[in-house]
């Protein structure tokens, strides 16, 4: 969020106050895109790292009854060890593909 102009009014003869301070927030969100068209996503705070991917994994898996493709970007949490590991021990259930890293607009989730 980067816009910053506020603007209040006031009574005549009296010096406004704005309450709110006008600093900027940082909001993060992961998601993911169904074949066929359900959306699913998750907003956070913190910085994305591999343990978050895979709070997103876990959870993607536990949402879905047969297995789960996912078609990812070249994050470097999602080809992290971790990561690595845990999807091995779950290949049944989910399977990730990645995206050439020379085409970002290939990703649907970029312009959610």
């Amino acid at each position: 969020m980067r816009h910053n102009v506020r603007r209040t009014y006031g009574l005549k003869g009296k010096t406004p106050i704005v309450t709110h301070t006008g600093n900027r927030f940082l909001c993060n969100m992961i998601s993911a895109i169904t074949n066929v068209g359900k959306l699913s996503f998750m907003n956070f705070d913190e910085n994305f790292t591999e343990d978050f991917f895979l709070k997103f994994l876990k959870r993607s898996i536990r949402q879905k009854i047969e297995r789960c493709f996912l078609i990812v970007d070249n994050h470097r949490s999602h080809k992290s060890k971790k990561v690595n590991t845990w999807l091995r021990i779950n290949e049944e259930k989910i399977r990730i593909y990645f995206l050439p890293s020379n085409y970002p607009e290939l990703n649907p989730d970029e312009f959610f």
